[in-house]
């Protein structure tokens, strides 16, 4: 049934499409399907927020963040860290100085942030030049640690 409601919805997106090509405006059929699919998905899951809703899981996203001149993927990436950085304290993933590092190899990244490979290796290179991370290379083909660093915000 699912399938059959979403072969409706892009057949529709279609239809869409020949008519938006007929007009003086051209948009792409990827274009088109796009924004129908993302007005249909936010319908889907609105709900409104009352004292019994619990939270979809969430990342948290420090403040001193908005401040810094960062790309927005730098800084989506450093709350991803962080947020796997938690897991790390959990499972007491430290070094030698007791410093807790995180695990995360750019390619594993790329997916949860939804970026390419390229992006999130120029994000942790930012991060890495603002001193918000330090990473530290570990044995051949492995992943390197990466160690989260929280500034000092007066």
């Amino acid at each position: 049934m699912g399938d059959l409601n979403l072969l409706t919805q892009l057949s529709t997106c279609f239809v869409l499409f020949c008519d938006w090509r007929i007009g003086t405006h051209q948009f792409s059929l990827h274009t088109l399907c796009f924004r129908f699919l993302l007005q249909l998905e936010v319908i889907n899951i609105s709900e409104y927020l009352t004292t019994q809703t619990p939270l979809p899981p969430f990342l948290l996203y420090p403040r001193f963040l908005l401040e810094l001149d960062l790309s927005q993927t730098a800084k989506m990436t450093y709350a991803l860290l962080l947020d796997r950085a938690t897991l790390s304290q959990k499972n007491l993933w430290t070094d030698e100085r007791g410093f807790v590092f995180v695990i995360f190899t750019i390619c594993s990244l790329a997916e949860q942030l939804g970026r390419s490979t390229v992006s999130v290796s120029s994000a942790l290179k930012e991060l890495d030049a603002a001193g918000l991370i330090e990473r530290r290379r570990t044995r051949f083909s492995s992943p390197n640690h990466i160690f989260v660093k929280i500034p000092n915000v007066e």
